[in-house]
């Protein structure tokens, strides 16, 4: 019997990519999102691929919610195995409060930390996904998929811990400076091909990042000497 995947946030980002390679290896995709557009419009795109998946409106803040989308999965897959929590809550008073979690709820649940910079990600993808049940928590507040446009005519993916310090919307259109030679690097199972450059800081004790940014004029895929 196939197994199934609940993933939270998946109507797009992280979230969209985990459920589309999930599909791919023979899981059953709950897309679970506050979007039901963009969820719908994932769970199409992977039946079209040839997958099984359905998406369900969510608002993670709200328990009622949740337990409403936690039946309606049941009651369309039967039961699930792993869950991955990857929507996110652009609120920088947001609190992680008891009855959304605490230690011990999980009962025959596997909660697992993953390191997204362990040695051996399939070692560690093995282990986890051994477990009956497992949990997930990907930390969106902090990871940003970036595409850049290197002047090769092929879109470039790179991931970089950096949500602390920028939004999506503020990198749009700026021109960066990045190493882009290195191998491809797994992060999160995904593929990340190069690192942007930025300089680290801190003022009044609180850490700050900038990227090292340039003139628009500099063409993409100009070098640096």
């Amino acid at each position: 019997m196939s197994r199934t995947v609940v993933i939270t946030g998946a109507g797009g980002g992280l979230g969209s990519i985990f459920a589309k390679e999930f599909a791919k290896t023979g899981y059953r995709v709950a897309i679970l999102d506050f979007n039901i557009q963009a969820g719908q419009k994932v769970a199409c795109e992977i039946e079209q691929a040839g997958g099984d998946a359905a998406a369900f409106q969510v608002d993670v803040t709200d328990k009622a919610s949740l337990e409403k989308a936690r039946d309606a999965v049941v009651q369309h897959f039967g039961s699930y195995e792993v869950l991955i929590n990857c929507a996110g809550i652009q609120d920088p008073l947001a609190k992680t409060t008891s009855e959304a979690y605490a230690a011990g709820d999980e009962k025959a649940t596997e909660v697992v930390k993953v390191d997204p910079q362990a040695a051996d990600l399939a070692a560690e993808k093995a282990r986890v996904l051994a477990s009956s049940r497992t949990l997930f928590n990907i930390d969106s507040d902090k990871l940003l998929r970036v595409t850049l446009y290197d002047g090769t005519g092929t879109d470039r993916q790179i991931l970089s811990g950096i949500h602390k310090f920028y939004e999506p919307e503020e990198l749009v259109g700026k021109t960066l400076v990045a190493i882009v030679n290195l191998p491809p690097r797994k992060m999160m199972g995904i593929d990340s091909c190069g690192m942007l450059i930025s300089a680290v800081h801190h003022v009044d004790g609180e850490e700050r990042l900038n990227f090292l940014m340039v003139d628009d004029d500099i063409p993409a895929g100009a070098k640096l000497y």
